[in-house]
This record gives C-alpha cells, sequence and structure tokens, in this order.
C-alpha cells in the first residue's frame, strides 16, 4: 500500500521522471519540498490507475526509484 507524503513533509529524493506512462531515462533531484497538499507514493501499478482515470495532478512532476515500472511513484492526485 502506498503512503502519503503529508503537509510539511520534507523529502530529497533522486528519481526519474514519469510523463502519464512513460519512465524518462534523465532524472530530477528535489532536494526539500514542503507539500501544500498530499503527496502519494504508490506502486506503479496503482499509479497507473490513478494515471488512466484522470486522477494524477499535472501541478507536481511524478517521480519513479527505477527505470522500469518495478518502483513505487511520487506523486499528487
Amino acid at each position: 500500500m502506498g503512503k502519503d507524503i503529508v503537509n510539511d513533509t520534507k523529502i530529497s529524493v533522486t528519481a526519474y521522471k514519469v510523463t502519464g506512462l512513460t519512465i524518462s531515462s534523465s532524472t530530477m533531484t528535489v532536494n526539500a519540498t514542503t507539500n501544500k497538499d498530499y503527496l502519494n507514493q504508490k506502486a506503479w501499478s496503482a499509479y497507473k490507475t490513478d494515471y488512466e482515470e484522470g486522477d494524477v495532478s499535472s501541478a507536481v512532476q511524478p517521480l519513479t526509484f527505477a527505470s522500469s515500472q518495478a518502483c513505487n511513484v511520487i506523486y499528487k492526485i
């Protein structure tokens, strides 16, 4: 099950960019972010379902930790 990254949580990650259902070969580093709303860290399959249902917000760049669909995705609903 996914984990919510809640308001005022600081995160620092380097991860692959996700655009739609495609994982980029380039990475993005987020050093510290104060989130005004919830971010979600879920399995790729849960992200895929949310994306296909139109629930993934375009306001935050989705990120994943592997160059395949084997890792969790951090994204905003």
